[in-house]
């Protein structure tokens, strides 16, 4: 996946962000509490796995809301899904992932959630890493980023304001409004530590008369 530091280097998983020719090495735990990597779309065709609860009958899972799978065989543990990957900034978002399970009167016994990013260069391709010198460093390359929130995060503020609806750490916050002007961003962690870096958006057409 390409891999990015939006506030600092140790935050490595923001394609918005970080986008150029510097490249270099990147480490991915597979630890299920302190990596993004299982809160990220990595594959097209994704395994979505099912936890059956006792009485259920049939299973429902949907992605942001429209249902892309109905399981009546109660037998089977997974469901694949197919997912659009992002081919540029533009298109990268975080999409809202559910299984419901129902009862054999269509009562709902349980429904489970949870938010995955889909994110440029999770299909294979090579770590793009960026230097924090570069000035493409305070630049977003659309109108929307989905920023990375690193294990232990505890508060992201933009321009002040506290982001209200904060997943638990590790996750991902899709910024769907990323001004033209610069913004500050702040990612504070358990530690009191603070991450900090201001960003611009697209601008508009520049003329230059020479």
């Amino acid at each position: 996946m390409k891999a990015v530091a939006a506030f600092l280097p140790l935050v490595a998983a923001l394609s918005a962000f970080c986008r150029s020719s510097d490249t270099g090495t990147a480490i991915v735990r597979r630890d299920l509490r302190s990596s993004l990597l299982w809160k990220t779309v990595v594959s097209p065709r994704s395994e979505i796995m099912l936890d059956w609860p006792a009485g259920a009958v049939r299973s429902e899972v949907s992605v942001d809301g429209a249902v892309k799978a109905t399981v009546t065989d109660t037998g089977l543990a997974s469901v694949t899904l197919r997912f659009d990957l992002p081919d540029s900034p533009a298109d990268e978002r975080v999409a809202a992932l559910a299984a419901e399970y129902f009862d054999a009167d269509g009562k709902t016994l349980r429904k489970d959630e949870t938010s995955l990013a889909l994110v440029c260069g999770t299909g294979g391709d090579s770590v793009n890493l960026r230097s924090r010198s570069d000035a493409a460093w305070r630049r977003a390359g659309a109108k929307s980023a989905v920023l990375p929130l690193a294990d232990g995060a505890v508060a992201l503020s933009i321009n002040g304001e506290t982001v209200s609806d904060l997943p638990s750490a590790p996750g991902w916050y899709w910024w769907k409004r990323v001004p033209s002007e610069p913004a500050a961003l702040m990612l504070t962690l358990e530690d009191g530590s603070v991450l900090e870096n201001s960003v611009c958006g697209l601008t508009g057409l520049t003329v230059i008369l020479k």
